[in-house]
């Protein structure tokens, strides 16, 4: 048990290394997520409809519960993004799926860990991987990275403000055999 752990721990370590982690006294502590919703309903079942209507269009999504003025709200959320230009294009990719009623909040964060499915010099590449992370129920966008001069489209998934929670869900992918993840700390 100590092993796993130990092991855990170090492949953390290693994988914000190659991702190319900043120490947090270098990073920028103001960020902000945005998460998109395709709906908000006062119905648990309404909201589970929903979630069934994407889940056939092959969009992850889940149902966040809140409280507005003593009212119980059932948000359908799709995705979490550093980037509102990223959350209107799902916006607009949800409007496309015939989900019009899609809408985006924002919240202020700290440290944020992307996770990706891998970085590509050919924008196809990053396409078909994209395709074949859908085929698996998993939603992903492309975003654009400078990196040594060099522009690399990489395939995003999800954004964590919590490292050990993004460590975990790149396990998950490799277990899913979903080569190529790696968390850049930002």
């Amino acid at each position: 048990m100590k092993l796993n752990r130990m092991v855990a721990f170090l492949s953390f370590f290693v994988l914000l290394f190659i991702s190319g982690f900043q120490p947090v006294a270098n990073a920028k502590e103001s960020k902000s997520l945005y998460y998109v919703y395709v709906g908000s309903f006062k119905s648990k079942e309404n909201a589970l409809n929903r979630q069934e209507a994407l889940a056939k269009k092959n969009v992850n999504s889940f149902i966040k519960t809140v409280k507005i003025k003593g009212v119980t709200w059932y948000r359908v959320q799709v995705g979490a993004f550093q980037y509102h230009a990223n959350a209107k294009a799902m916006v607009s990719r949800m409007k496309k799926a015939g989900f019009h009623d899609g809408f985006i909040m924002h919240q202020k964060i700290g440290k944020i860990y992307s996770v990706y499915a891998g970085s590509y010099i050919y924008k196809s590449y990053a396409i078909r991987q994209q395709k074949k992370l859908a085929a698996k129920g998993y939603l992903s966008s492309i975003e654009i990275a400078f990196v040594k001069g060099k522009k690399w489209y990489r395939v995003h998934l999800k954004d964590y403000t919590d490292p050990k929670a993004a460590v975990s869900f790149v396990n998950k992918l490799k277990r899913a055999k979903i080569n190529g993840s790696f968390i850049v700390a930002k």
